[in-house]
């Protein structure tokens, strides 16, 4: 798709963290240019079990995972972050007050 410049992608939990890898077009060019099989050998579709070099999809990966988190937005939406530290709990509505 031509006109995606990016992608995040969510991964499963770990250790309490929640991590996605943010993928950039202009990062990815040359590998984009070839097919797919010269950077991940093996026949797609992949999964855990069917993907033969793992240690391909860290060199793309490692360095482009970052942990996710969603916190509320200004406009009242829900924005996804990536990197940091975690938010902040933000108290629950009426959690906390007393009833004069």
């Amino acid at each position: 798709m031509n006109d995606v410049d990016a992608v995040v992608a969510l991964l499963p939990p770990t250790g309490g963290q929640n991590p996605a890898v943010y993928l950039r077009r202009r990062a990815l060019t040359k590998q984009l240019e070839q097919p797919l099989h010269m950077t991940l050998p093996g026949r797609a579709p992949f999964t855990v079990n069917t993907l033969t070099d793992k240690s391909a999809v860290e060199r793309h990966t490692l360095d482009r995972t970052f942990p996710a988190y969603f916190q509320p937005a200004a406009n009242g939406g829900v924005m996804l972050r990536l990197g940091g530290p975690p938010p902040e709990e933000q108290p629950q509505e009426g959690a906390g007050q007393q009833t004069p």
